[in-house]
C-alpha cells in the first residue's frame, strides 16, 4: 500500500488530468473519475486501496487520543484503572480490530471525519454495576451505541479485560440487547 499511496496521488493528479473528469470533496482533496468510458487509473487499484486513498488508514484510535477526547463518568474517572488498561488494549488492536470496536461502541465502522474529536456525544465510559453475590468478571461490557457509552464492569486484570471485550465485541456485531 506504500508503493500505492506513494505513485498514486502525484500520478493521479498530473499525468492523466487531461483524459479524466476531476471531482472535488469538501477537504479540497481530488479523485480522478472517467469523464467518458475510457479506462481511469483507478482500474489498477481494489476497492480497499481506493478506500484508503480516500478515507485514510482504518487505524482509528490511539492511546493519546483516547485519553484526550474520551471522559470517564459514573464511577469512573480518567486515573480509573479500568480506563487506563481499556485504552492500552484499544491501542494495541490491529486495524480492522479497532474498527469492530468502534462499530461496537458507535454502531458505525468509522469515526466522523475528525476522528475522535469530532465523535458527538463523546465516547464515555462509565463503571457497570453488578448484582449482588457476582463479581465484575462475570460480565460483559455493554455500549449504547446512540451516545457512545460503554458500561465497563471493574474487571480483576487486563488480561480478563481483553478477553470480556473480545467476546463482547464479536459477539455483539449485529445485535441488539437491552442492558
Amino acid at each position: 500500500l506504500s508503493i500505492v499511496t506513494g505513485i498514486s496521488f502525484p500520478l493521479l493528479t498530473s499525468s492523466i488530468l487531461e483524459s479524466v473528469g476531476k471531482t472535488k470533496f469538501n477537504d479540497n482533496s481530488s479523485i480522478l473519475i472517467p469523464s467518458n468510458r475510457k479506462r481511469s487509473i483507478l482500474f489498477f487499484f481494489s476497492s480497499s486501496e481506493i478506500e484508503t486513498l480516500i478515507c485514510g488508514e482504518q487505524r482509528q484510535l490511539s492511546l493519546q487520543t483516547l485519553r484526550q477526547y474520551s471522559k470517564a463518568d459514573h464511577g469512573y474517572t480518567s486515573n480509573s484503572s479500568p480506563i487506563q488498561m481499556l485504552f492500552e488494549i484499544v491501542d494495541d488492536m490491529s486495524a480492522s480490530e479497532q474498527k469492530q470496536f468502534v462499530m461496537f461502541v458507535t454502531g458505525s465502522p468509522r469515526l466522523p471525519l475528525g476522528g475522535l474529536s469530532q465523535l458527538r456525544p463523546p465516547l464515555t465510559i462509565v463503571k457497570k454495576s453488578v448484582d449482588f453475590g457476582h463479581v465484575p468478571d462475570e460480565y460483559l461490557p455493554s455500549v449504547m451505541t446512540c451516545t457512545n457509552y460503554i458500561k465497563l464492569p471493574e474487571y480483576s486484570s487486563k488480561e480478563v479485560l481483553k478477553q470480556r471485550l473480545y467476546v463482547a465485541i464479536s459477539d455483539g456485531q449485529g445485535s441488539f440487547h437491552l442492558s
